[in-house]
């Protein structure tokens, strides 16, 4: 709470990730960036709970793949963890075929994406959705419940990467 806290992915094989694991936001300034790795770089990798502050997050990987922003994962880019945002301003940003909150290139987001407070920006990579799955990647196969759920008090804007994506891909 009222830190401010940069991390940056570094230089790998597979996988590397501006922040792993799982994460709580009370507030602060917050700025992660994946790294430059063959695979999966996302700014921040599992399960996030944002609740205030300044989140800034960048996918990386610009070597092939891409990353998402938040979410991504070592699965096949998938996104194994759920992401919360209850306030605050997110900035989330993928790179090439990540979304901006969702899955890495190639990537399902088979989680739960649920914003009830704050203002959210979610831009996702070529060809992939500001809030979905990465290119080549869906919400939940199968159709399992709703995936996105936004609130009354959210200010959302979700941006796709290129033409004939959706911005917000979900299944209700």
């Amino acid at each position: 709470t009222g830190a401010t806290v940069t991390a940056t992915g570094g230089t790998a094989d597979e996988c590397s990730y501006g922040i792993d694991g799982s994460v709580t936001i009370t507030g602060g300034t917050v700025t992660a960036t994946g790294g430059y790795a063959e695979w999966y770089s996302d700014g921040i990798d599992g399960s996030v709970t944002i609740t205030g502050g300044t989140v800034i997050a960048n996918g990386g990987g610009i070597i092939s793949s891409g990353g998402a922003g938040i979410g991504g994962g070592m699965e096949n880019g998938d996104m194994v963890g759920n992401v919360t945002i209850t306030g605050g301003t997110v900035v989330a940003r993928g790179i090439k075929g990540g979304a901006g909150i969702g899955g890495g290139n190639g990537g399902n987001a088979d989680c739960m994406v649920i914003i009830t407070g704050g203002k959210v920006t979610a831009v996702g990579g070529k060809k992939a959705a500001g809030i979905g799955g990465g290119v080549e990647g869906s919400f939940r196969k199968g159709g399992k419940g709703a995936d996105v759920r936004i609130g009354n008090y959210a200010e959302v804007i979700a941006i796709a990467g290129g033409a004939g994506m959706a911005a917000l891909a979900y299944t209700a």
